[in-house]
């Protein structure tokens, strides 16, 4: 299957209702930068991810190969904020 995006799979967490990275593609632009799983997507290109339904959260992530997204992430102990800029390409699962 072959898609356009950075290279995450997400996920809502049920209690908390924060989108959640549950895998990091291998060579994805996303696995290059050193996102790892576990992390919250808090915000896409400055937009607030919590209360947003996951396909519209999926939708923003995603975009035209060779373009960039903007995520803020933020560590599960929520001791760390890290904003990253990632460009979108094909990939394949």
């Amino acid at each position: 299957m072959e898609f356009v995006g950075v290279g995450l799979l997400i996920r809502s967490d049920p209690q908390t209702h924060e989108v959640v990275i549950q895998q990091v593609v291998p060579d994805s632009p996303a696995a290059n930068a050193g996102i790892t799983n576990g992390l919250i997507v808090s915000k896409v290109d400055s937009n607030p991810m919590q209360g947003r339904p996951l396909a519209q959260c999926a939708n923003l992530i995603r975009g035209p190969a060779g373009t960039t997204v903007q995520l803020e992430l933020v560590t599960p102990d929520r001791s760390q904020t890290n904003s990253v800029e990632l460009t979108r390409q094909k990939l394949k699962l």
